[in-house]
């Protein structure tokens, strides 16, 4: 008889795997054990488990002061027949057991999203990446500012950049710690920076459509759609990296914080919308002319188009 014991945190990872043979193997904290199990709620010699003259794999409770428990908290009592692949409880110490002769899963193929990530974990692909994004935070930070350049106020930039990228993969570094067992803080690292740097140019495209369209309605959508499957994306790949998840779960839980997420950040702009303004609704973006491909509508009719709005405050201002 071959017995296989992984020993199984609450969640159901594997801490522990050890396997015994004999005609009896024996489970407990004393150390002629076959598994030696150190929590001080098992006992001594805690369990049993044999093979009758039917061939049946029994386990069988040497009398021990907590018990064993099955999945379901059933309470073993005297000797029951083995279940392969079903933890046990033996006191607080929570144990799967295998028959050597129970299926394992199918083995899954090494894909491409693998190789991706082994890439990314490459110091010179981080180093390139980080660069790229130095670049682009200096290229904004130029863009939109309309007085003397301050090479400080680019290097702030670029730090922060670079700062609150750190963090992101420093979470979920530590949440890969945690389920796997393994960090992979520049894997990370190089996926929220990728992040950043698709989400830079979905904004310099949705303040584009902004500027030509003079309309915040397409631009919006056109934003806000990209942007909901870029996190959503990011999420999907850091759960793969961080944890064991199945990909349905990932997807599951990538876009239900994605959704959560965006809505917290439009709220604030819905509630904005939903008060009156004194100013008439116009679009802020300044672009430079090579960037504008519309007519965009003349001084007289944007006033006659705003005539509502400054009619309704001058009233207000008279009552």
């Amino acid at each position: 008889m071959e017995i296989v014991f992984e020993v199984v945190n609450r969640a159901g990872r594997v801490l522990e795997r050890h396997r015994a043979s004999g005609l009896e193997v024996t489970i407990g904290r004393a150390f002629d054990n076959a598994l030696i199990l150190s929590d001080e709620t098992v006992s001594p010699h805690h369990a049993r488990i044999e093979t009758n003259a039917e061939g049946k794999v029994l386990l069988c409770d040497l009398r021990s002061l907590n018990g064993i428990r099955t999945e379901r908290h059933e309470r073993v009592e005297g000797i029951t027949e083995l279940r392969s692949g079903v933890v046990y409880s033996f006191g607080r110490a929570r144990v799967r057991i295998y028959s050597t002769a129970h299926a394992v899963a199918e083995t899954v193929r090494i894909g491409g999203l693998d190789w991706l990530v082994n890439r990314l974990s490459s110091t010179q692909v981080l180093a390139l990446i980080m660069l790229l994004a130095s670049v682009v935070a200096i290229t904004q930070q130029w863009l939109n500012t309309y007085s003397v350049i301050r090479w400080q106020q680019m290097g702030i930039s670029v730090f922060a950049v670079l700062t609150v990228a750190a963090v992101i993969a420093a979470f979920w570094a530590i949440v890969g710690r945690v389920v796997k067992h393994e960090g992979r803080f520049k894997t990370h690292l190089a996926l929220v920076l990728l992040y950043l740097l698709a989400q830079s140019a979905i904004y310099f495209c949705y303040e584009l459509i902004l500027f030509n369209s003079l309309s915040t309605m397409p631009s919006a959508v056109f934003g806000l759609g990209l942007s909901f499957g870029l996190l959503g994306t990011l999420i999907w790949l850091s759960l793969h990296v961080a944890t064991s998840q199945s990909a349905a779960q990932r997807w599951k839980f990538a876009l239900g914080a994605t959704s959560i997420m965006l809505c917290l950040s439009i709220y604030p702009e819905i509630l904005e919308r939903t008060e009156f303004s004194t100013s008439p609704d116009y679009v802020k973006v300044m672009k430079p002319p090579v960037l504008r491909y519309s007519q965009g509508i003349s001084a007289a009719d944007f006033v006659e188009k705003s005539a509502a709005t400054y009619g309704q405050t001058n009233h207000d201002n008279e009552i």
